[in-house]
């Protein structure tokens, strides 16, 4: 990636949501890099499988950072049948990592 030569900065005096005044100015100073587009290739990805009949967590590790709401929308956790299964998506490691950790047991 090549970083873009103008650092951008923005600020804000007012909550973005509520549009109250912030106790105090926020800034942040980021640089802009080109896209990526680059194919993913899941076979690099790593699926760590819990053991059966139990809630333990489902984690897929990719090799590199995909966008927080690609990762909640695109990667899920189906049955044999096709039925979803129903729990808690985390996404960690600067979203490197998806978890899933099910709500309830189910049984073969």
């Amino acid at each position: 990636m090549v970083a873009c030569s103008t650092p951008t900065t923005a600020t804000s005096e007012t909550h973005r949501t509520t549009l109250l005044p912030l106790t105090k100015a926020f800034r942040k100073s980021f640089q802009v890099v080109a896209p990526d587009e680059s194919r993913i290739d899941l076979k690099r990805w790593k699926v760590s499988s819990p053991r059966a009949n139990t809630r333990d967590t489902l984690v897929v590790s990719i090799p590199k950072p995909l966008a927080y709401g690609l990762l909640q929308r695109t990667i899920g956790v189906q049955a044999t049948l096709g039925d979803a299964f129903v729990g808690v998506i985390q996404i960690g490691r600067n979203e490197t990592e998806w978890r899933f950790v099910p709500l309830v047991v189910r049984k073969p």
